[in-house]
């Protein structure tokens, strides 16, 4: 399949059939059945996923699920916790830990977040939080960022214990930490309280900056150098700005407004080497930016509501989960 683009063809790699009306028989190994139960019928909604770092698994946290496909091949390799909804994962940078925040029963109360070891998959920590809607790990993994509803709690990850607390006012949304781990960056938001995009100082536990953003913010990512932040805004209530914005994460001054979409941008990725920029929006598309020039290179469309996205280790493919269970990966043109 060829999906037109501006400058060349992107051509579609492979769509992972995960859709609610395909039976899935559960391998030996993986995923557990009820009794008297023969299949599994889909994963159900993609909240998050993520390409491991050491680029041998996506990550899916779903509504039933955190599972691990294989990323040659997208058949499930292995099932980290079934039974429980999931609203969103997070591989440390290098690689050591994975985290999800998951929930017992499908109204998402009773919700933890469960860490394990990325290599041997073997659970490390079970932390509670009040909420639960966004998680980050510092790159070493050595720290835990997580939404505790109107606070952000960071946890110390070997310890299991709360390092400090930060005051957000909102549900946070999306929280990302600089490469280096010296900086945190939170989209918060809700219908009555638009919280600003903000950057906090993690060595010193104090606020950085302040990014003024109309809407409320949904998803934020650091560039891999570090240089620039990346946020994505929702258009709640009387507010249509449902814009990408481009900020430089030293200062916090607004470099670029990139507007395409026509939804709320659920989720923003850099790809490895910083020169290009994935958003993902509830308007169906991802659209792919040019950084250096800040203009939109090409469009896919994912054909359903898009809740994140995620580079491969080599920038080589990008990976959609949508709303209705559907995975999509790409290559990405050189």
């Amino acid at each position: 399949m060829t999906v037109r683009a501006p400058h060349r063809a992107w051509r579609r790699r492979v769509l992972v059939v995960i859709l609610p009306a395909l039976i899935l028989c559960a391998p030996p190994g993986l995923a557990t059945l009820p009794d008297g139960a023969v299949a599994r019928i889909g994963f159900g909604r993609v909240n998050a996923l993520q390409f491991s770092p050491a680029g041998d698994r996506l990550a899916l946290a779903t509504e039933f699920s955190v599972e691990l496909l294989n990323s040659e091949t997208f058949e499930p390799a292995e099932v980290l916790m079934e039974g429980v909804r999931a609203s969103c994962l997070a591989y440390s940078r290098d690689g050591s830990v994975l985290a999800a925040s998951v929930a017992a029963d499908g109204t998402g109360a009773h919700r933890r977040v469960k860490l394990w070891d990325a290599a041997t998959h073997e659970e490390i920590r079970d932390l509670p939080t009040l909420h639960g809607l966004a998680v980050a790990l510092s790159p070493d993994g050595a720290l835990l960022a997580v939404d505790d509803g109107g606070l952000v709690t960071i946890w110390d990850v070997s310890q299991g214990s709360r390092v400090a607390t930060v005051e957000v006012s909102a549900h946070t949304w999306g929280v990302s930490f600089s490469a280096d781990g010296v900086l945190l960056a939170t989209a918060s938001g809700s219908l009555f309280n638009r919280t600003p995009i903000k950057l906090w100082d993690v060595r010193n536990r104090e606020d950085f900056a302040t990014l003024s953003a109309q809407g409320a913010g949904f998803s934020v990512a650091f560039s891999p150098d570090g240089q620039f932040l990346a946020s994505g805004i929702t258009g709640y209530g009387d507010y249509s700005d449902t814009t990408v914005k481009l900020w430089d994460a030293s200062s916090g001054a607004e470099l670029a407004t990139l507007k395409s979409h026509t939804h709320d941008v659920r989720a923003v990725e850099f790809s490895p080497d910083g020169s290009l920029l994935a958003s993902g929006s509830v308007d169906g598309t991802v659209r792919l930016w040019d950084v250096a020039s800040r203009s939109l290179f090409t469009t896919v469309t994912a054909d359903n509501a898009v809740y994140s996205v995620s580079f491969s280790p080599n920038g080589s493919l990008l990976a959609a989960g949508t709303w209705d269970g559907t995975v999509s990966v790409w290559e990405v043109p050189e």
